[in-house]
């Protein structure tokens, strides 16, 4: 929005002496209706405009001051309201006419222009004058992309010109790769490169740093951010493969541990080094709900080991589970057990169960799982029996993962229903997925690629085939319970009306005005919520 607040007002300034003649206020907000520039003196309409609170940094959109040129956010249209025409009885003596500001390459809404005179030097001419010059400022916004992709493309073969290193150019819309890059770079590792120039750019990332990227592993990025006045408008990245053996995370020896099981990022390396060092000591696996620990659990076991479920004891006979107990540990040497849900096993049998394993500790290896809420495990496993505790990393602490996550849950969930076969994921998608917190975690995520497979249209899966919750989960910000569950609403609202306003304002029993005006406040996209 800086780029067309400086550009409105140099344009405003080379219009200075017809705001003067005029005695009007140029008014310039956002899309979602803030005043972000003002221009002229308006020494007959300025009062006005204070006391009706059309000053900087207000909303002044359609939900609050009701009908008045800013009502063009909303229509589209060129508008132009006098007097009373006005809901506001504070702007009775003003004529504004105002038309929306347009990024021509994606038909975005950037914001909106408005001419503020007093109702007694109302004229038609208004509306062609406020056009004109909102036209200039997309031109020049326009030309300033064009110059920005230029110098971005410029700066991307500066990079590659003599260099055997990858090489890719990144902005808002386009990834450019050199051909070294593109051998590695494929949908999924876009996903982590987008989001690593964000983060370089917005200051939440070193320039120069070590990524894991998908299957291709470890990566040297060296990132250039590419400025035009000042303004980020683009990344080059320098892309170097590091050796596993040079980095000390290297898997000889490891083959046997979390076999079948997909990850290759920082966190699940990490875990797949912890459970190797615990071998051959017992281990109690322990994790958030949904991250998969039975699974992790009896890959580090391995085939041949004793199952058994806590669970059981629970539901069934207790005292049968603990003999079944007392007799896997009882077993010759070399013996591993796996008891799942140890933590659940009824408090009147956990000393004995623990005196068994710990009797057996010398010749059995027992691996046992147990749940992780709030940092602690309860139960048998807060006891300290099993020498070693690993901890199975979160969906949201391996957001690397996702894409490969996403393409195994594909693959098993089309190997049911072959018409699927050849479906891809785009990567607005996946970028979208590595966004959200996941509470539930990877059990929750096979569940979401279930619901859109089952949903899909098309060989291409888009960031707008994602459920309606989902989409609200991604919103630009941080959302709180209850807005949460309102934009859940809205978007469900959207989904169900396929992408007309209107229609979703009258099932929601709102106004078209405050549909938009909600989903700006809740960070929702207009443009990326039509479907």
């Amino acid at each position: 929005m800086s780029a067309v607040v400086d550009v409105a007002g140099s344009l405003a300034a080379s219009r200075a002496n017809d705001l003067d003649r005029l005695d009007a206020v140029l008014v310039l907000t956002d899309a979602a209706g803030v005043v972000v520039g003002e221009w002229g003196m308006g020494r007959e309409v300025r009062p006005i405009l204070d006391r009706a609170g059309v000053r900087m940094g207000h909303d002044v959109s359609e939900a609050v001051l009701g009908t008045s040129s800013v009502s063009t956010l909303v229509t589209r249209l060129p508008v132009q309201v006098d007097g009373s025409a006005h809901y506001s009885r504070l702007l009775e003596g003003v004529s504004s006419a105002g038309t929306t500001i347009v990024q021509a390459a994606t038909r975005r809404v950037l914001g909106s222009l408005h001419l503020m005179v007093a109702s007694s030097a109302a004229s038609p001419l208004a509306l062609l004058w406020v056009r004109e010059l909102a036209g200039l400022v997309e031109r020049e916004i326009r030309d300033r992309s064009g110059a920005a992709e230029q110098l971005l493309m410029e700066r991307f073969l500066a990079a590659d010109r003599g260099s055997r290193r990858a090489v890719v150019a990144v902005d808002e819309r386009t990834i450019i790769t050199n051909a070294s890059a593109a051998r590695i770079v494929g949908v999924e590792e876009q996903t982590v490169l987008w989001e690593r120039a964000r983060a370089v750019l917005a200051g939440e990332a070193p320039a120069d740093a070590r990524l894991e990227v998908g299957a291709v592993g470890t990566l040297r990025v060296q990132c250039e951010p590419v400025l035009v006045e000042q303004r980020p408008v683009g990344v080059v990245m320098r892309l170097r493969r590091i050796d596993a053996g040079r980095t000390g995370l290297g898997d000889r020896g490891m083959a046997d541990e979390l076999t079948g099981l997909v990850g290759d990022g920082a966190a699940w390396r990490a875990l797949r080094h912890r459970l190797a060092a615990a071998r051959p000591a017992s281990t109690l696996v322990v994790g958030e709900r949904g991250v998969g620990v039975a699974a992790v659990a009896r890959s580090h076991a391995g085939p041949g080991a004793v199952v058994l479920d806590a669970a059981d004891a629970v539901t069934g006979d207790a005292l049968a589970w603990m003999n079944e107990l007392a007799v896997a540990t009882s077993g010759e040497a070399g013996r591993v057990v796996l008891v799942l849900n140890i933590d659940r096993l009824p408090t009147e049998h956990e000393e004995k169960a623990a005196a068994m394993l710990t009797r057996s500790a010398a010749t059995v290896r027992t691996v046992a799982t147990a749940g992780w809420v709030d940092g602690a495990v309860g139960g048998l496993g807060a006891g300290g029996v099993l020498p070693v505790t690993v901890r199975v990393p979160s969906l949201r602490e391996r957001p690397e993962d996702i894409p490969d996550l996403v393409r195994q849950f594909t693959a098993s969930y089309v190997a049911r229903h072959r018409h699927l076969d050849g479906i891809q994921w785009m990567t607005d998608a996946l970028q979208a997925l590595s966004r959200l917190d996941w509470p539930e975690n990877v059990r929750e995520l096979r569940d979401v690629v279930h619901v859109v497979l089952s949903r899909a249209g098309s060989r291409y899966v888009t960031v707008r085939d994602l459920p309606a919750e989902v989409l609200a989960g991604t919103a630009r910000r941080s959302l709180a319970g209850l807005e949460r569950a309102e934009v859940g609403a809205i978007l469900r609202a959207l989904e169900e009306a396929r992408g007309n306003k209107h229609q979703a304002a009258c099932a929601l029993g709102i106004a078209r005005s405050t549909l938009y005006r909600k989903m700006r406040a809740l960070g929702l996209d207009l443009e990326a919520t039509s479907f």
